[in-house]
Order: C-alpha cells, then sequence, then structure tokens
C-alpha cells in the first residue's frame, strides 16, 4: 500500500482506502465494522471521480510525497529520480537529515511508513517511533501542537521516543541559520507540514503553504497513512512471520505485526506489495485487529472528537491496528 521506493503515479491505493473509510463515517459504520471491497477488482474499479470527492485523499500520500511534488508534471520525474537514484546514496550522510523525502523513505523517519529505520532495530523501538509519531500528529490534527512554535521545541515536547528521529541533537533546522549567505528561519511544526517544492530542477530551496487547515489536513493525512502501510506485506508481517526479502503479495491480513521491516531488507520485492490489495477472510472476521478502512473511519471520528480522544486513537492504533507484541 506504500509507494516506498517507485513511486506508483497510478496505483491509488492510499486514496481510495481513504475514500472507503470517509464513507464509512458517512453511512455511520465505523464502530460496528466498515464495508470491504469483495475482490482486489473491485477495490481498482474506485475511480478517480469518486475517491477525489474524499476530503483527505491528497492528504493521505503526505508521507509518500512530503514536499508535494507528485502532483505537477513538471515535478515528478525530478522527484522519481531523487527517490531511486539520489537519496539510497546520501541518506544518514549529511549528519542526520538528508532531506524529508529521503528520509521519510530510506532514513531515519520510515517509522512514518510503519518500517524499521535503522537496520537491526528492535521491533519493540519501532513502536515506540509509531506510538510518538501518531501522538504527535494526533495533536498537530486537533490543534494541541502551535503550528507556529519551534519545530525541534515542539516535537521534543509533544513526539515521545519520536522526537529522537524526527529532531535529533543538532538539526540545522532548529535555528536560524545562513547557507551561501543568505539566512533562513527556524522551522516551525507548519514548516514540516507545509512544504511545497514546485521547481523542475531543484528541490533544494522551497516555499510553504499558507493556512492552518493545510498542515492539520496533512497530519490527518499521516494518520491515514501510517494505518494503511502497516498493512503492507513489505513493511510489516502479520501473522506468520514472512521471510524479510519476501516473495510478498498485496494481500491484507488483519493479524497483530510480529515484525517491521527496513528498507535495505526488501527493496528488490517491496514492490510486490504495492498492488491493488486483496482483503484476507481475518479482516472478514471482525477479531481484534481492524481492518485499515475501519481504522482509518475510527480515526476520524476521534479527529472531530478533539483533544480528549487522543489517548483513544494511539491506544486504537498500537493495540487494534499494529497489535500487542508477540510473546518471544
Amino acid at each position: 500500500m506504500a509507494y516506498g521506493y517507485k513511486i506508483h503515479l497510478f496505483g491509488k491505493h492510499h486514496e481510495r482506502m481513504t475514500w472507503l473509510s470517509e464513507l464509512c463515517i458517512a453511512q455511520d459504520k465505523a464502530l460496528t465494522g466498515c464495508d470491504i471491497p469483495a475482490s482486489r477488482d473491485e477495490f481498482e474499479n474506485i475511480e478517480g471521480p469518486v475517491f477525489r470527492e474524499a476530503e483527505y485523499w491528497r492528504a493521505s500520500r503526505w508521507p509518500d510525497d512530503p514536499t508535494r511534488q507528485l502532483k505537477r508534471v513538471w515535478t515528478w520525474p525530478k522527484y522519481g529520480l531523487a527517490l531511486e537514484n539520489i537519496c539510497p546514496k546520501i541518506v544518514h550522510t549529511d549528519g542526520f537529515f538528508s532531506g524529508l523525502s529521503c528520509e521519510s523513505h530510506y532514513g531515519g523517519l520510515q517509522f512514518m511508513h510503519a518500517m524499521a529505520s535503522r537496520p537491526n532495530e528492535s521491533d519493540d523501538q519501532t513502536r515506540r517511533y509509531i506510538r510518538g509519531w501518531s501522538q504527535f500528529v494526533f495533536r498537530v490534527a486537533t490543534g494541541k501542537v502551535d503550528l507556529d512554535a519551534n519545530y525541534c521545541d515542539a516535537v521534543r515536547a509533544h513526539a515521545g521516543p519520536a522526537a529522537s528521529r524526527l529532531a535529533p541533537k543538532n538539526l540545522k533546522y532548529c535555528a536560524e541559520r545562513e547557507e551561501k549567505g543568505k539566512r533562513y528561519p527556524a522551522w516551525t511544526v507548519r514548516t514540516l507540514f507545509t512544504f511545497h517544492c514546485d521547481k523542475m530542477f531543484t528541490s533544494k530551496t522551497c516555499d510553504v503553504l499558507p493556512g492552518d487547515e493545510v498542515a492539520k489536513k496533512a497530519a490527518i493525512g499521516a494518520m491515514f497513512h501510517l494505518i494503511q502501510d502497516s498493512y503492507s506485506q513489505s513493511h510489516a508481517a502479520r501473522g506468520a512471520a514472512e521471510p524479510s526479502n519476501g516473495p510478498y503479495d498485496a494481500v491484507v491480513e488483519c493479524r497483530p505485526v510480529k515484525k517491521f521491516y527496513y528498507f535495505a531488507e526488501n527493496k528488490k520485492e517491496h514492490g510486490a506489495a504495492d498492488k491493488a490489495p486483496e482483503f484476507a477472510q481475518s479482516c472478514r472476521e471482525r477479531g481484534d485487529i481492524l481492518d485499515p478502512i475501519t481504522a482509518g473511519a475510527r480515526m476520524l471520528g476521534y479527529v472531530d472528537g478533539g483533544q480528549a480522544n487522543e489517548d483513544a486513537f494511539v491506544s486504537m492504533m498500537m493495540e487494534q491496528v499494529i497489535g500487542h507484541a508477540p510473546h518471544t
């Protein structure tokens, strides 16, 4: 379900799943369980004019495209080239931060996609990062975090263990800086969620989009994306533990996560799980683990309920989406 390391411009799986979650809310089925497509073909037949009715269809792509380059024909070729050929070579080499897109796909921010962020990272540590990220984006979406607050200060106050990856010590964006004779302000929380890189040949200098709703929508999109990606077989093993290097299939299993993968373990096989998904019988049985459509719908309900629902959302993420860690 995640586009990971090859940009699937025409595989609108996040967008379709987000529309299904929003439809479920409209039909008042989130508590009892959302309707699940009967087949892969039924899922794929949700066409653009339909899923574009969803309020968050574009936002659900944010962790795949945090600088908003895939929506323009003059920027997506550059973006695809960077992800496939440049990011793998530069990630981890520029101190911490090789760029938001590179880090989220290949580096220390892979927890945004429900993946391990380092080789040999323990599953317990990945869970901690996912919990911290879930907490942070929920607070951004519900207005608990000031969008104009210093990015690093806010992350360290609100993102728990994930702050060590989101804002490590000496991250240059924490303060005003000068590069090549030009001064740049410190990042704010708003900066993270509103990047807009529309130049054809470079992404080194970008602007930010105005408006609080842009940032809050991106945070909600990040929650959709995290939920949906966690069901991809090339991101995490659910049910029977699978070999880290595949083979995978685009089948959604509604069983607890047993292991999170790091991209280097399965980059050659990763795309096999990125096709339109089939929903396994485990998702139709309505067990302890929610299907991603129902989980997305409930997330929206928690966001609409405001800050008081943070604990309920984080609990759902860790217990009913990720599932309890297996006993060893």
